[in-house]
């Protein structure tokens, strides 16, 4: 009997399932512009056997798409129990403000969806305390007559490298030696 005793602990082995799970985090919850962002999975075989485990991880912006997919990972044989960790780095660049959700998936050695798991964090727009625009005005000429026409140039720029200033205005107004206004106009 001892060889189906052998036989059928084999069998057993063979036969468990694999289960495992993922989790995955980032090192803060928000990040400014071109910053690192730390990303972390970590992978728990929770089954009875050893199993061969790869994971993918891949960022997606708040609307679902896919922003970055790093490439797959390969754990190799993940024992009984043990519990394996994989850092990514990444850079939050001049990816637009907003939320984003880290996205983690562990597969087994036949490319079979095992677990996932997601986490989400925040890209905010550069330094809440910074001006976010600039403005430039500048006339054709120093000295006029009282009866030359004044060009008024104009030139805004948005400072934050990744999100949108919404709904501005330029009010230019042109005032005389008295403090009187004599000019003013506003365009978006």
């Amino acid at each position: 009997h001892p060889i189906i005793g052998a036989n059928y602990a084999l069998g057993a082995s063979l036969g468990d399932p694999l289960v495992a799970a993922i989790d995955v985090a980032t090192d803060r919850l928000a990040y400014p512009p071109n910053t690192a962002v730390d990303l972390q999975a970590t992978v728990r075989n929770q089954g009875r056997a050893a199993g061969i485990l790869q994971i993918v991880l891949q960022i997606n912006d708040s609307g679902g798409a896919r922003v970055t997919r790093f490439a797959p990972v390969d754990l190799g044989s993940v024992a009984s129990g043990a519990t394996v960790s994989h850092p990514e780095a990444w850079n939050s660049a001049s990816e637009p403000a907003g939320t984003y959700t880290l996205v983690g998936t562990l597969l087994d050695d036949k490319g079979t969806v095992v677990g996932t798991a997601s986490t989400l964090f925040v890209i905010t727009a550069s330094g809440a305390q910074a001006p976010v625009a600039a403005l430039t005005v500048a006339t054709d000429r120093a000295l006029y007559r009282p009866d030359d026409r004044v060009r008024i140039d104009n030139l805004v720029r948005n400072l934050t490298p990744n999100a949108n200033v919404d709904d501005a205005r330029v009010v230019i107004s042109v005032t005389a030696p008295d403090g009187a206004v004599v000019f003013t106009t506003t365009h978006s």
